[in-house]
């Protein structure tokens, strides 16, 4: 639930994709190749004054050079496939300035062992990459890792920034809301015999968290039956549909 309250929007996501990239130490890398596979490797990366610099060690069994690219994975320590971090797209290899190598040569012991042997530095660009953190919060990123609104997602699926979910609190009680929003408004399905519907038709106050700088209370319109299909088709086509039919549904609205 957490992750609905805690959503941030595209244009405020940067921060958490240079927190994440600040903490990863390992990004993995696939090439083509002539085998019937492609080549796949685990390579160190450092995220180093606004540069993502990757370390191609002696020891590879891949051939990087300036102006190659690859497919990238960045991925954090898993949580589950909906709620594990990552990033992943296509980058291009750019050789790293020497003075800046040898700045973090003095920092980074392990670095400075490295080149010492005869490690390449490559700094990386993006050619195309998304920043994925849980199911809300897809982002299209650059090299600078500005960040937009993903609108596919991992899967693949076409994604909308007015069709999502959000948390809906009542009665200490939890319920999460496919919604389309519309000139403000929200509209939802619930089932017509659940247990909110009476605390509905008494007006009574829910609290709404649609990402974490849009929380408000607001009390939860019950709409003409004729709005079940219209509500039903326009989530089905933004795919964000949770009912598989719309038998026994309401159609709800409310708005700030």
């Amino acid at each position: 639930m957490e992750f609905l309250k805690e959503r941030v929007s595209a244009n405020d996501a940067r921060h958490k994709v240079v927190d994440f990239c600040l903490g990863q130490k390992q990004i993995f890398v696939a090439v083509n190749s002539n085998a019937s596979l492609p080549q796949l490797e685990a390579m160190e990366y450092i995220y180093y004054k606004g540069e993502h610099i990757i370390v191609h060690g002696r020891a590879s069994a891949i051939k990087l050079e300036d102006k190659s690219r690859f497919t990238g994975l960045l991925q954090a320590e898993g949580k589950g496939p909906k709620f594990t971090p990552k990033i992943s797209g296509e980058f291009e290899l750019n050789t790293c300035a020497k003075d800046l190598v040898a700045e973090l040569a003095n920092e980074n012991h392990m670095i400075k062992k490295m080149l010492h042997h005869g490690a390449q530095f490559f700094s990386l660009s993006v050619v195309h990459a998304i920043a994925y953190f849980n199911p809300a919060e897809i982002f299209f990123i650059d090299t600078e890792l500005n960040t937009t609104f993903a609108d596919v997602g991992l899967n693949g699926k076409k994604r909308y920034a007015h069709s999502r979910h959000v948390l809906m609190v009542y009665n200490d009680r939890n319920v999460i809301f496919s919604v389309i929003e519309e000139n403000g408004i929200y509209y939802t399905l619930t089932k017509a015999d659940s247990n909110k519907v009476a605390y509905l038709k008494e007006n009574g106050e829910c609290h709404i968290f649609d990402g974490k700088d849009n929380h408000f209370s607001t009390t939860i319109q019950i709409l003409d039956d004729c709005k079940v299909d219209e509500i039903a088709q326009k989530l089905e086509l933004t795919n964000n549909t949770y009912f598989r039919d719309t038998d026994n549904l309401l159609a709800l609205s409310f708005q700030k």
